[in-house]
């Protein structure tokens, strides 16, 4: 009755007498992460399962090195708040804090899911994660600045430098093309663009390695 009136729901007698309390299963966030984990691998899920692998391990970095012994109702805001100081005293951004939380609020979830920890337990209710700036700052170099390194004379250099520029330039002049659709490319695919002959094939290997 307590709870009911703490959350303003409605009651009555027959109504808590017929409810049916949610079942929660004893499991520490140490052995729910490591299932989380196996189970994803078990389902040919590699990159989410290295995300979550990447989250219990600063967790357990946060945690001094120990194993996570604790249950999913020990995270609580004040655990939150913890931990994103935690994380800022080692130099890490509000985009690595937005990461962090985003799988632990993820991993969370999903032991709310499986019953591992009571839904009103979540403390990502109060604690939002929209507070993190997650835009990334400007930085792209002005037109100038490109046209120096496109015009820099590398001739006499070594060839690990020539084959940078080169790759930059080329990048540059072909819409921003990543540098790995330059290592891919081969000669069919270039259509009336002499520009190819910036990277020969030769430095189209040494980039696909």
């Amino acid at each position: 009755m307590l709870e009911k009136k703490a959350n303003s729901e409605e009651f009555t007698a027959s109504s808590l007498i017929n409810e049916q309390k949610e079942e929660i299963k004893a499991k520490t966030v140490e052995e729910f992460y490591l299932s989380l984990i196996e189970d994803l691998k078990q389902k040919g899920r590699i990159g989410n399962s290295y995300a979550y692998l990447n989250s219990y391990n600063t967790l357990r970095n946060f945690n001094k090195g120990k194993k996570l012994n604790y249950t999913f109702s020990h995270i609580d805001v004040s655990f939150c708040k913890k931990f994103e100081d935690w994380m800022r005293s080692k130099g890490n951004k509000d985009t690595t804090l937005s990461y962090q939380f985003r799988t632990l609020r993820a991993t969370y979830n999903k032991a709310i899911e499986a019953k591992i920890v009571a839904r009103e337990k979540n403390p990502f209710i109060e604690y939002k994660l929209s507070h993190f700036n997650t835009k990334t700052i400007k930085r792209a170099l002005s037109k100038n600045d490109i046209l120096k390194i496109i015009n820099a004379d590398c001739t006499n250099q070594n060839k690990l430098r020539q084959l940078t520029h080169n790759s930059c330039s080329f990048s540059y002049l072909c819409g921003r093309i990543s540098l790995v659709d330059i290592a891919n490319l081969t000669r069919q695919n270039i259509v009336g663009m002499p520009m190819i002959e910036l990277i020969n094939a030769s430095q189209l290997t040494i980039l696909r390695l």
